[in-house]
């Protein structure tokens, strides 16, 4: 058997970020609150 080795996997749109659509450019792109320090 293959060594495992850990992996996360993250849904985009209104799991890490605030959804307001379809993000066209990078500066719509907004982190919910807490969302970086909650991953760290």
């Amino acid at each position: 058997m293959a060594k495992s080795v850990p992996a996360i996997f993250l849904d985009r749109d209104g799991t890490i970020n605030v959804d307001h659509g379809y993000v066209h450019e990078i500066d719509d792109f907004e982190f919910i609150d807490g969302v970086i320090d909650a991953n760290a």
